[in-house]
């Protein structure tokens, strides 16, 4: 190649590391603007994550808000236990959601 020829060693050096950080610098300007994720699959993300917040995480759909009538009875949760007559007795829940065993 004779384009080069005219410059000394150093110069060339220099030439070779500019062109590379403008094409470095162009890739790295073209990876930030193309998104890496097609929209149509980040829309299938978050329908993901809420599909698992509401069943798996059993997330309410609406904000947490005090109603009048909530706010009457608050048993906390209830749980239904059976009985086994076999054994002897029932279980019921007691004061602070203790269970207790109630003997026949």
């Amino acid at each position: 190649m004779t384009v080069f020829d005219d410059f000394s060693l150093t110069i060339r050096l220099w030439i070779f590391l500019i062109f590379q950080w403008i094409c470095f610098s162009t890739q790295y300007i073209v990876m930030e603007v193309i998104p890496d994720i097609p929209e149509e699959i980040e829309i299938q993300i978050q329908r993901t994550e809420h599909i698992c917040e509401k069943i798996i995480e059993q997330v309410s759909d609406e904000p947490d808000e005090v109603h009048e009538e909530s706010s009457k009875v608050d048993s906390g949760p209830s749980i239904v236990l059976q009985e086994y007559p076999r054994y002897g007795g029932s279980y019921t829940n007691g004061p602070d959601n203790i269970f207790t065993r109630n003997m026949v």
